[in-house]
């Protein structure tokens, strides 16, 4: 990897040397300013490498070892500083698996930096809340037959539903709909899904969610997360995409 410098005057490299000086460097100036204790965030990402290595190995342990497939540099090394960040066992566990899949040559799944970027881009309730819409929401949502059983489509559930069921705020559900959204894991509005009038109710023909202000459909990008951070691949799928 290339580290290109971003060009600053020399006055402001000498403001902020001045000021990290007073400090003890950037490792004081995070204990004295941040109250983080000098070692704590070194000592903090090996810890969560380390939980997510014990994860990682376990996978690997229920799968062939024959024809294990190498990961690119390009792509460990990137992954490798996303999870470092990261404290939650939910989501240390789904990059686990997301790596154990990589290589399990049963598994098919060629990697791809979108898987990178995506998971590093979430939140834990983020990658629970995906996780429901994919696997359990279709299952759940009760679907609206026509004439000789044609299934017409799905009546939707609103956020405020969701949230219930899963015992977590509205506005956080909300807000991690939305966060799915500009990931590209749901998809929104509905003019690119197709729907159906019977009587007074337009009815879409996949399962959605709906807010004050927009209605989100699982895609297939969300689906195919899903299903690589699972540790049965091919498994996830939502009905509609």
């Amino acid at each position: 990897m290339t580290l290109v410098p971003v060009p600053v005057s020399v006055a402001a490299a000498k403001v902020v040397a001045e000021f990290l000086e007073r400090f003890g460097g950037i490792s004081g100036f995070v204990e004295s300013i941040l109250d983080v204790p000098k070692g704590y965030l070194q000592y903090w990402s090996q810890q969560n490498l380390i939980r997510w290595i014990e994860i990682w190995q376990a996978e690997n342990k229920q799968r062939k070892a024959d024809g294990r497939k190498p990961i690119p540099p390009s792509l460990l090394m990137p992954a490798l500083s996303k999870i470092a960040m990261e404290d939650d066992d939910d989501m240390l566990t789904m990059w686990a698996r997301l790596f154990a899949n990589f290589q399990d040559p049963d598994c098919r799944l060629e990697p791809a930096k979108i898987y990178i970027h995506l998971l590093s881009e979430m939140q834990p309730l983020d990658a629970m809340l995906l996780k429901y819409i994919v696997t359990i929401l279709p299952e759940k949502q009760r679907p609206v037959s026509g004439g000789e059983n044609i299934p017409l489509g799905f009546v939707e559930v609103s956020s405020a539903e969701l949230a219930s069921e899963m015992r977590i705020p509205d506005q956080d559900v909300v807000l991690a709909l939305h966060n799915l959204s500009r990931l590209g894991c749901l998809s929104d509005g509905q003019e690119s899904f197709r729907s159906v009038r019977s009587g007074d109710a337009e009815l879409h023909q996949a399962s959605s969610i709906i807010t004050q202000d927009v209605i989100f459909f699982p895609n297939a990008l969300g689906a195919a997360l899903v299903n690589a951070c699972s540790t049965s691949v091919g498994d996830a799928s939502p009905d509609g995409a």
